[in-house]
This record gives C-alpha cells, sequence and structure tokens, in this order.
C-alpha cells in the first residue's frame, strides 16, 4: 500500500500508486470537469 485515502462517507480505500499520482489524477478530473461547464 503506498496511499491510504479516507473519503467523505468514511471510506478507507488502500491504493497501490503513489500519493503524488493520486492527486495528480484527481486534478485533472476537476480541471475536465471546470471545463465541461464552461462550455
Amino acid at each position: 500500500t503506498r496511499a491510504v485515502i479516507i473519503t467523505d462517507s468514511d471510506h478507507v480505500i488502500l491504493s497501490a500508486v503513489q500519493p503524488e499520482t493520486v492527486a495528480h489524477r484527481l486534478s485533472s478530473k476537476e480541471d475536465e470537469h471546470i471545463e465541461e461547464v464552461d462550455e
């Protein structure tokens, strides 16, 4: 386990990817969502 993610609903997710990778993927998804809203 390289990253532990705790969600708003109190779920615990154990991830095999680096925390930096998780953060990058989440920020990429937020950017995509913002672009969709702007269109």
